[in-house]
């Protein structure tokens, strides 16, 4: 009995210390108080064991989770996050709903957190669909009317699930269901109540409706994004939280950027470069390196879709500048996707691209490809919109940003990647066409595309079913040292 109440004791003390060390290590920038926090969870669990005090172990395994979860937010790898999922479902096996309600509702909510965060990390949806599961379970106990404030985080969380499988999904409806999930945050999480988390789900509220406006051909949704993000902005000051108001300032540029494109005058542009010229206030190079190169990134895109309606070149060289800041960290070894983004060094037949900003002087440049359909197969996709899919503005959960800076791309700067000269083997009139791979698997590509002929001219279109006798491909596009694998057999179009 001395020596189970001895050992209950250490199980206590260890558990306590764990607790004290995950506080520190969650207010601190590095990872030794977190990882002196998994290691006295470990100790407690020596003392704590199972067979003897299943509640007090299960409560272990869930702090020990939450350390972890804590460390893979900062890591770049997953797995951290996976031994906080073993670690919450081994809560789960003594932590029932039946025996202890509440504390299974908690941890369910934990799980989803974690789940979503290795689903926002990989390609798939399997890791968000089971997050989703996760929140729904823990929302039938935890009840509005019991524990408001509780529901209204999960609420918000699973909008958050939602939203990310609604990105990678071609429908509208879980952004919907999204959307509605935040509204109902919203109810608890008042601006009175909460005031910063009644603005971190207006920001997650303004990103989904963002997503599904990108989806649709009108500005409803747009405006409303827009809305939210002035709603969200009211609380979140750039003197009381810095780094979110930027978050917010740049997702509002892009919600006015895509409004700007769709509208005729210029207002809308001009709002989205004072946006972004916001955000970069604390959003520095030196603080937040991949954020700045992003914000300059976007801020270039507005520029340019500025110059586009200007008869000047003001704007352009502005526009060039940014893409130029943007790269300074967007380096082709540390995020190779990026990097290919605002990169203007392809050269077709002698013709340096980056000219073609230009419009007075170089209008006649390539500037946009439209793949066509292939017989038996389906209409293929052009760069711009596809990897569109894969670039979203910023959500927030608890303050932070989650997921990589947005960004965009420009019509004009769809060329502008890597070349190289090269041959391709084999036949060139009647290949099949292979199927197209780019949503998911660009950075899996290696087999390179070539284009027959790319030639200036002057409007129209340049036909490269065939090569003429005795010449050789010109170039071959390649996103840095990822090759596209789509077909451009067929047309392409210039505007």
């Amino acid at each position: 009995m001395e020596a189970r109440s001895c050992a209950a004791r250490l199980g206590d003390d260890a558990n306590n210390l764990g607790l004290a060390l995950q506080r520190l290590g969650e207010r601190e920038s590095g990872t030794a108080r977190l990882e002196e926090a998994v290691r006295a969870y470990q100790a407690a669990l020596e003392e704590w064991r199972r067979d003897r005090v299943p509640l007090d172990w299960a409560m272990t395994q869930n702090n020990l989770g939450n350390a972890l979860l804590r460390l893979g937010e900062r890591e770049s790898g997953t797995a951290r996050l996976e031994e906080a999922v073993k670690a919450y479902q081994a809560a789960l096996e003594e932590r029932t709903r039946d025996r202890v309600a509440r504390d299974w509702a908690a941890t369910q909510i934990n799980l989803g957190t974690v789940l979503a965060r290795l689903g926002e990390r990989e390609s798939g949806t399997a890791r968000l669909e089971q997050a989703v599961a996760a929140y729904d379970k823990a929302l039938k106990e935890w009840k509005r009317e019991q524990v408001p404030l509780d529901w209204a985080v999960t609420q918000n969380n699973l909008g958050t699930a939602l939203a990310r499988l609604g990105e990678r999904e071609s429908g509208t409806t879980r952004l919907e269901q999204a959307v509605a999930a935040y509204d109902e945050a919203l109810v608890e999480r008042t601006r009175e109540r909460v005031p910063l988390d009644w603005a971190m789900t207006q920001n997650n509220r303004g990103t989904a409706l963002w997503r599904l406006g990108e989806r649709e051909s009108g500005t409803a949704r747009l405006e409303q994004a827009v809305a939210a993000y002035d709603e969200a902005l009211k609380e979140s000051t750039r003197e009381r939280v810095p780094l979110q108001w930027a978050t917010m300032q740049n997702n509002r540029g892009l919600a006015l950027w895509r409004l700007g494109e769709r509208e005729s005058g210029t207002a809308r542009l001009e709002q989205a470069v004072a946006a972004y010229d916001e955000a970069l206030k604390e959003w520095t190079r030196e603080r937040v390196p991949l954020q700045w190169a992003g914000t300059k990134n976007n801020r270039g895109l507005a520029l340019l879709t500025l110059g586009e309606r200007e008869s000047g070149t003001a704007r352009l060289e502005q526009a060039v500048a940014a893409y130029d800041e943007a790269l300074k960290e967007w380096t082709r070894e540390r995020v190779p996707l990026q990097w290919a983004m605002p990169t203007r060094r392809i050269k077709a037949g002698g013709a340096n691209m980056v000219q073609a900003l230009d419009q007075t002087e170089h209008c006649d440049r390539l500037r946009r490809f439209r793949h066509l359909a292939q017989p038996d197969e389906p209409a293929l996709v052009g760069f711009r919109p596809t990897l569109r899919q894969r670039i979203q503005p910023t959500t927030l959960v608890g303050r932070e940003p989650v997921g990589q800076p947005a960004l965009d791309l420009a019509t004009r700067l769809i060329p502008g990647l890597d070349a190289e000269p090269l041959e391709r083997a084999g036949r060139w009139d009647d290949d099949p066409a292979p199927p197209a791979l780019l949503h998911h698997q660009l950075g899996k590509m290696h087999k390179p595309v070539v284009l027959d002929r790319v030639r200036q001219q002057p409007a129209g279109q340049i036909r490269c079913r065939t090569r003429p006798e005795g010449t050789k491909p010109e170039a071959v596009l390649q996103f840095g040292h990822m090759a596209l694998s789509v077909p451009l057999r067929g047309e392409i179009l210039l505007d």
